[in-house]
C-alpha cells in the first residue's frame, strides 16, 4: 500500500513540475515533458503493463490541467508506458544515448499528436511550429537529469515501502 501511495504523490509531483516548467521555463511556449519522461522510467523499470496503467493514469491526471484537446496526452503515455515497458530488460536504459533517444521519440509522438489534434480541433492553433519543434528538444535535452532524479526517488521509495526487491 505504501508504495501505491509513494506512486500517487510521485504524479503529483510531476504533475507540479510540469505546470511549473510550463510557467516559468518554457521556450517558445513549450516546456519540457516532465510527465512523459517519468512514464518512460517508470515502464522501463516495472514492465509494460505497469507502464501502460502509470502512463494512462499520469496522462489524465495531466489532460485535466492542459489546455489541449483532452486525452491526448493519456492516449500518448499509454502507448508510451507500453511499448516502452516492452523494451524493459531488452535494452539498457542507464546509456545517456539510449535514454535521449527515448525520450527524443516518444516527446515526438506527443509533439504530432498535439499539432494534430490542433489541427483538427482547434481554429487558432494552440500550438505553433516553433513550439513543437522545441518541445521535443527541451525534453531530451533534460530527460537524464530526470531520469537521475527519479531513479534516485524510485529506490527511495523502494527502501521504505519494504518492495526494494520488486525490479
Amino acid at each position: 500500500m505504501k508504495f501505491y501511495l509513494m506512486l500517487f504523490v510521485t504524479v503529483i509531483t510531476g504533475l507540479l513540475a510540469q505546470l511549473l516548467f510550463m510557467q516559468y521555463a518554457s521556450v517558445y511556449g513549450a516546456a519540457p515533458q516532465v510527465m512523459l519522461v517519468c512514464v518512460i522510467f517508470m515502464a522501463l523499470r516495472y514492465g509494460p503493463l505497469f507502464g501502460e496503467i502509470f502512463g494512462f493514469a499520469a496522462g489524465l491526471v495531466l489532460d485535466t490541467f492542459m489546455l489541449s484537446v483532452f486525452g491526448v496526452n493519456s492516449m500518448v503515455f499509454t502507448v508510451t508506458g507500453f511499448v516502452y515497458g516492452s523494451l524493459s530488460g531488452k535494452i539498457n536504459e542507464q546509456k545517456l544515448g539510449v535514454q535521449l533517444l527515448l525520450a527524443f521519440a516518444a516527446s515526438c509522438l506527443l509533439a504530432g499528436m498535439l499539432w494534430f489534434t490542433s489541427a483538427v480541433f482547434s481554429h487558432d492553433r494552440a500550438y505553433g511550429a516553433r513550439a513543437l519543434m522545441a518541445i521535443p528538444v527541451y525534453t531530451t535535452l533534460l530527460s537524464p537529469v530526470l531520469i537521475i532524479l527519479y531513479r534516485i526517488w524510485i529506490v527511495l521509495v523502494e527502501k521504505w515501502s519494504g518492495t526494494a526487491n520488486r525490479a
